[in-house]
């Protein structure tokens, strides 16, 4: 029989002074931890409420204002919509020849009033649209013009122009679209008679494949309208080959 009196052996003591020791110091790492972790929590609830109220201060402190745009007078935000209209340009997409034209700038998204008292002035005013073209396909080009009202094509032929950036997406494009486009220009039932027309190429990527095929064919298309659009895209290629 177990005689519970009895003292512990010293080494039995020593093992359970030990587990002691380890219980005890697990329990203080425990404690500093949730401590620890309170204590932050605290810290950051603090400094959270201590920025609102250095927010608040700011917003109720007289003779501070914030700036907007719409109290400025109409003519001075005119002022503004020029020197927009300056550096941006109207956009003719290209994969849906039935949507309007749209702009470069994104100061048109930013509010709705603005919006429609820039968008109006923009779309009235620019004098460059872009547009691409790919695979020598003027579709949208050709559609857009037979769309447009009388007065936009007016606007269209006095005050502004357009810059076709040319891009393929293969070495075989398909030369009969550049050869309707050329024909087009001798054609006075067609629209856009007057329409000043620019050409680039910022991506070179097949163009002196395309262009050695499409060349040879539309050199002999159309007339002299015809052939001053020749000259000038020729003049794009040229500088690439």
């Amino acid at each position: 029989m177990l005689d519970l009196s009895a003292p512990l052996a010293p080494e039995l003591l020593e093992l359970d002074t030990r587990l002691l020791t380890c219980s005890m110091t697990s329990i203080s790492s425990d404690f500093t931890r949730m401590a620890t972790r309170k204590k932050a929590k605290l810290d950051e609830r603090a400094a959270s409420q201590r920025r609102s109220t250095i927010r608040s201060k700011s917003r109720q402190r007289k003779g501070v204002t914030h700036f907007r745009f719409l109290d400025l007078s109409a003519e001075l935000r005119n002022n503004v919509y020029d020197k927009i209209i300056e550096e941006t340009c109207l956009v003719l997409p290209r994969n849906n020849s039935n949507r309007p034209l749209g702009l470069s700038s994104a100061f048109a998204r930013v509010s709705k009033s603005v919006r429609s008292e820039f968008l109006p002035l923009a779309l009235h005013t620019t004098p460059i649209i872009r547009t691409e073209v790919r695979n020598w396909d003027f579709g949208h080009v050709v559609n857009f013009m037979n769309r447009i009202g009388d007065d936009e094509m007016e606007r269209l032929v006095r005050e502004q122009r357009v810059i076709v950036n040319f891009s393929f997406s293969g070495d075989t494009a398909n030369p009969s679209g550049l050869v309707r486009w050329l024909r087009r220009f001798e054609d006075d039932d067609k629209r856009g008679d007057g329409v000043t027309f620019d050409y680039i190429c910022t991506n070179p990527k097949f163009s002196r494949q395309n262009w050695i095929m499409a060349g040879f064919r539309a050199c002999t298309s159309g007339g002299p309208r015809g052939s001053e659009q020749f000259e000038k895209i020729e003049g794009v290629f040229g500088a690439w080959n």
